[in-house]
């Protein structure tokens, strides 16, 4: 359970052998770990991976403009990227240290989409069966019931 920003130089000193991690993670490791290769990857087994926004119910009651002005902010970044995937990759190097000609390969590989229909639904859950199946999830939550649709259409 390394910190991502460490995996490359963990690769590097031999503290580790292999990644399982989310972009850039992968590719900084094939671009500075000499040797390394690529073995697989996780994507086509029936799952989207999201990432997600959470809040408490609390919150969202008592301030729905501010969730509504998130989603639509990171709409706007998604669009952004979709269109200009060459200059998001190199604004976004310059916040995480990433190599640009990195940052720009993930954003063009990922699949970018502000979204919560059944099919994410589906992904969380089969996450959280997962995770719950090797003891790292107490109890599966009813995720169905947590992810109300209205902040996102």
């Amino acid at each position: 359970n390394t910190p991502q920003k460490n995996l490359v130089e963990a690769l590097i000193s031999g503290s580790i052998d292999a990644v399982a991690a989310s972009e850039p993670a992968p590719s900084l490791a094939l671009d500075k770990v000499p040797g390394s290769r690529l073995l697989t990857t996780l994507h086509g087994l029936g799952n989207d991976y999201p990432l997600m926004m959470v809040a408490t119910k609390s919150f969202a009651d008592a301030h729905p403009e501010a969730l509504k002005a998130l989603v639509e902010g990171t709409r706007k970044g998604v669009d952004y990227i979709k269109a200009d995937p060459d200059t998001a990759g190199t604004e976004l190097s310059a916040s995480t240290g990433t190599p640009a000609k990195v940052e720009q390969r993930t954003l063009r590989k990922l699949a970018w989409e502000v979204r919560l229909d059944d099919g994410i639904v589906a992904s969380l859950e089969q996450t959280a069966n997962f995770l719950n199946s090797i003891g790292r999830l107490k109890k599966v939550p009813d995720i169905r019931g947590m992810a109300p649709t209205d902040f996102v259409k």
